[in-house]
Formats: structure tokens, sequence, C-alpha cells
């Protein structure tokens, strides 16, 4: 069998582009996460640590507040996006009461939602391991 020869694109195509957007796009998520993910770590780590000395009302505080700031992004994640469905609908899946104009409409609102909802996903994602690591080693380790 003959393998396929990888095919070469000529610089400045219209492919080249998308992909170098979509890279720089995931290198700028995963440095927003890693990032997030340091910074709620360290915090969890650090009033971890400080439970047992002078600090502990810090630790409480701490502790308590990543407590509470999951439920609360969770909570503005689902008002923004209107949900937990990251799904765009076609315009021949809305109502046909709508006219085209208004179907657009819709449909640049949703994705608009969408755009606005996804930074929170970055405080979202590290809040849920932490929360989770927590109560595990409640749980077991205690």
């Amino acid at each position: 069998m003959k393998r396929n020869k990888k095919r070469k694109y000529d610089k400045g195509t219209l492919s080249d582009e998308r992909n170098l957007n979509t890279a720089k796009q995931n290198r700028k998520t995963l440095f927003c996460l890693a990032g997030s993910c340091v910074f709620f770590v360290g915090l969890y780590f650090a009033a971890f640590h400080l439970r047992d000395t002078a600090y502990a009302l810090f630790s409480m505080v701490v502790e308590a507040g990543l407590y509470l700031l999951l439920p609360a992004l969770f909570l503005a994640y689902i008002i923004i996006n209107r949900g937990v469905s990251n799904d765009v609908p076609e315009p021949e899946q809305l109502s046909d009461g709508l006219s085209g104009q208004e179907k657009a409409a819709l449909i640049e609102e949703i994705k608009r939602r969408h755009k606005q909802a996804r930074p929170l996903l970055y405080f979202l994602f590290p809040l849920v391991f932490i929360v989770g690591f927590d109560v595990v080693y409640t749980m077991f380790f205690t």
C-alpha cells in the first residue's frame, strides 16, 4: 500500500492562517488554565499549611472563600451562558414564527453569550479539582 504524502501548503494560505490562529488560541488557553491552577493551588496549600498556626483565621477564610466561589462561578456561568450547552442552533431549528433577521440576531446573541461565559471556565475548572481534592482528603485522610 502506498502511504499518503503529506500535503505541503504554501505560506500564507487560509488553512495555515487558521492553524496558526488555532495554535495561538490553544496556547493562550493553556497559559490561562495553568496560571489559574497555579494561583488557586498555591492559595489552597498556603491556607492548608497555615491551619495550625496563628494564621488559622486566614486559612478558614481562604478555604470558605474557595468553597463559596465554586458555586458562585458555576451559577454565573449558567446564567450568562443560559445553560451548560455550547451548541449553537441552526436557523432551521429555530421557531418558524421568527424572521430571518430575528433568527440571525438570536444566533449572534447565543454566540456572544458563549464567548462571554468562556473565561469563567478558566477559574471554574481549577476550583472543581481543588475542592474535590479537599473533600477527598478530608473524608479519607483525616
